[in-house]
């Protein structure tokens, strides 16, 4: 199964065709909610400027004037004078969510039909948008969003994502959007939609209700993709790969990261969440032994050693496939360390994520409901729970 998985998420990343748009490009608004800065905060800013694109708006939000992000924002600006930016200062309180709270006047304020939603900590190639909004010549499609991989993963905590990105996460978001496009036809309304660069028809998201409506989830990419897949919209893959820009991760970051994840994936799906270990190399190892060597009969020591040969050798195959150009001496040499670190870090991480229903983010503690609802955490008590809304 896992030869089966990796082949058939390689051909989903590499057979997609490129294809230029028929006619003028159309005009899209770019909006980057920003909080608090990092090393690489002017880079992916910049990556957003140079985009080889005419009609492009640029909206950069901050929820707060004291906020460090505004000094950069503003110094990225002034750089570049013939690109129609604006930075906007202040959120605006329209549910729980705070990303969404910090956006929602660049998104109110947007001029334009298509909206390209990017977070603070991704950078792109120059020539992603150009290249991504073909997809809309289709009317059925509400969304495109991109693929995510690591770059610039300079510590050992920024390697571990790095690899988690191009492997278990790679794989499985591939494989289920290409399930997507085969059985969405028939009537299914699977989606996987990863919400750190997505381009949505503004007319879409509001006959939705507004984005405004979302902000009670904290998993605000997969209620709208879900919503729009409802309705008989597309939330089409694109052809791009936006990228996380790593640099020097914390563990402590990289643990925190793994651990709310999966919380919302435990909140989003349930019981779906408790089997992701059979996923993973130890689970499924597991599993293994449990299945061909009690039932079976088979050696113990065979199916160890052609288990992990058999899973390393695909993992390797998937992580250069969809890192071709970091293909190293070095990074080849390193590859089998920080893939048997990772692995063995999956179980803690992922006990603790599924242990609580508390997460972090953006400085805000919330308390999960179903579906990644979620209520300001108070210690002591928590406030009253919001009613579940089928989107």
């Amino acid at each position: 199964m896992q030869v089966l998985v990796t082949f058939w998420s390689i051909c989903g990343y590499n057979e997609r065709r490129r294809k230029n748009i028929n006619g003028a490009y159309p005009p899209v608004t770019l909006i980057r909610p920003l909080r608090g800065v990092d090393s690489c905060l002017e880079e992916n800013l910049r990556s957003t400027f140079k985009q080889e694109y005419e009609n492009l708006e640029i909206i950069l939000c901050v929820d707060s004037e004291e906020d460090e992000a505004v000094e950069v924002a503003r110094k990225i600006i002034s750089e570049y004078p013939n690109v129609n930016a604006t930075l906007l200062i202040g959120d605006k309180k329209v549910g729980v969510n705070p990303k969404i709270n910090n956006l929602i006047r660049g998104y109110e304020c947007a001029k334009h039909e298509l909206i390209w939603i990017m977070d603070s900590n991704v950078i792109v190639p120059k020539d992603c948008l150009k290249k991504s909004v073909f997809q809309f010549e289709s009317p059925k499609v509400a969304m495109v969003h991109h693929r995510i991989l690591g770059t610039n993963f300079n510590s050992i905590a920024a390697k571990f994502e790095a690899m988690y990105l191009s492997l278990s996460h790679m794989r499985t978001y591939l494989f289920i959007n290409r399930l997507a496009e085969y059985l969405n036809p028939l009537g299914t309304n699977i989606v996987c939609v990863i919400g750190k660069s997505t381009i949505t028809r503004k007319s879409c998201i509001e006959k939705l209700g507004g984005l405004a409506k979302f902000a009670q989830y904290m998993a605000e990419d997969n209620a709208l993709s879900c919503a729009l897949t409802l309705q008989g919209w597309e939330c089409a893959i694109s052809t791009e790969t936006a990228y996380q820009n790593l640099n020097n991760m914390s563990f402590h970051a990289f643990a925190s990261r793994k651990i709310r994840w999966t919380r919302l994936r435990y909140s989003l799906s349930g019981i779906i969440t408790l089997f992701e270990p059979v996923t993973e190399f130890i689970g499924s190892l597991l599993l293994g032994l449990f299945t061909m060597g009690t039932i079976f009969r088979v050696s113990t020591s065979n199916l160890l050693v052609f288990h992990f040969f058999l899973w390393f050798a695909c993992d390797m195959v998937s992580y250069f496939s969809y890192n071709s150009e970091k293909v190293t001496f070095t990074s080849l040499s390193l590859f089998p360390l920080i893939w048997t670190a990772r692995e063995l870090l999956f179980f803690p991480l992922y006990f603790l994520g599924i242990s609580k229903d508390t997460i972090e983010w953006r400085g805000h503690k919330f308390r999960l409901k179903k579906a990644s609802l979620a209520v300001p955490y108070e210690e002591g008590h928590v406030s009253k729970a919001l009613k579940y809304n089928k989107y």
